[in-house]
């Protein structure tokens, strides 16, 4: 678990970082979708670390959470593709 915490650990590092990026310099709607990219990547993140022992609640707990995730992270490159086709 710990390597995978560490795995993950570094996976929200760059989600954060080009985020930012994208809140920044993008337009307003990638940027929203960019803030909420942001949002559930850090919620995944800590479900991840509140597995602890792996029971079946919190392990159905980070489920949903990275499901969160996933969900955002095609919206986001939708809305994104859309921005770069517009422009």
């Amino acid at each position: 678990m710990s390597e995978m915490q560490v795995a993950s650990r570094r996976a929200l590092s760059e989600v954060t970082k080009a985020s930012t990026e994208v809140l920044l310099q993008g337009p307003a709607s990638v940027a929203k979708e960019a803030g909420a990219l942001r949002k559930v990547a850090v919620a995944a993140f800590w479900k991840l670390g509140e597995i602890g022992d792996g029971s079946g609640d919190q392990r159905d707990q980070y489920a949903r959470a990275y499901r969160a995730f996933r969900d955002q992270h095609h919206r986001f490159i939708e809305v994104a593709r859309e921005g770069l086709e517009i422009a």
